[in-house]
């Protein structure tokens, strides 16, 4: 999973995004419906991409949502979901490696992030925090090269 943005943005999703069959894991070699089940973390929301999203903080009431075109600021962390969730990319990780930790700045749609963070994104507000669990459909290309980091 994918502990992303501390961003300096939170929204609201459709209720009927909770409802979303999440499937099974693409496998290929294997028949249609085996395979690993998808899982559906408790108190998140899942869209129909299949990213689920969990808000820590709404952030700032009054300022705008984020949306499709918006200039944007965050930090983030990723851990796995499997493996204990251990951490892949951290800011103390970065430290040690000698890397400055600064904080990632985009525009919402322009592919400089994986679809899953700019999904993500979408909806939060200045001050908030979400977790972002993505799907390796949302991080992934069709030749399954891994999209632009984060």
């Amino acid at each position: 999973w994918l502990v992303a943005p501390v961003m300096s943005l939170a929204g609201s999703f459709p209720s009927m995004a909770s409802e979303v069959d999440l499937g099974y894991e693409k496998q290929e070699g294997l028949k249609p419906g085996l395979g690993k089940k998808r899982t559906r973390v408790p108190g998140s929301t899942a869209l129909p991409s299949g990213l689920q999203v969990k808000d820590v903080n709404p952030g700032r009431n009054g300022t705008s949502e984020a949306k499709e075109g918006d200039f944007v600021v965050f930090t983030w962390e990723g851990y796995t979901i499997n493996y204990f969730g251990r951490p892949f990319e951290t800011q103390t990780l970065r430290k040690m490696a000698g890397v400055e930790p600064n904080p990632v700045r985009c525009q919402i749609g322009d592919g400089t992030v994986i679809k899953g963070i700019e999904e993500g994104l979408r909806g939060m507000r200045e001050g908030g925090i979400r977790q972002l669990y993505i799907p390796v459909e949302l991080s992934y290309d069709e030749d399954k090269k891994l999209g632009p980091r984060p």
